[in-house]
């Protein structure tokens, strides 16, 4: 066996521009412009759920947070499939 050959850096260089590239366009199509709007309605939710029995203040907040951030990943799943069907229809191009 020879040496090892090392990737060429422009190799490396293009694959990790692709994957930022793509990176990029997947949070764009994922409109986290959105996400404060649902993560605002958890939170009038929990504000609503105030006269509920007493909780120690860890459970509200872990709680809290539970449901922001299943508010946003269901936000940006949405987005995301709802724009991958509409590629796939050529409803968007």
């Amino acid at each position: 066996l020879g040496p090892r050959v090392r990737p060429s850096r422009r190799r490396a260089a293009v694959a990790s521009s692709s994957a930022t590239g793509e990176l990029r366009g997947l949070v764009q199509m994922a409109r986290l412009k959105n996400v404060p709007m649902g993560a605002a309605l958890v939170a009038f939710g929990a504000y609503g759920a105030r006269h509920a029995p007493p909780r120690p203040p860890t459970m509200v907040a872990s709680q809290l947070v539970l449901g922001v951030a299943t508010t946003t990943i269901v936000t940006t799943g949405s987005m995301l499939i709802n724009d991958y069907h509409d590629w796939r229809g050529g409803v968007d191009t």
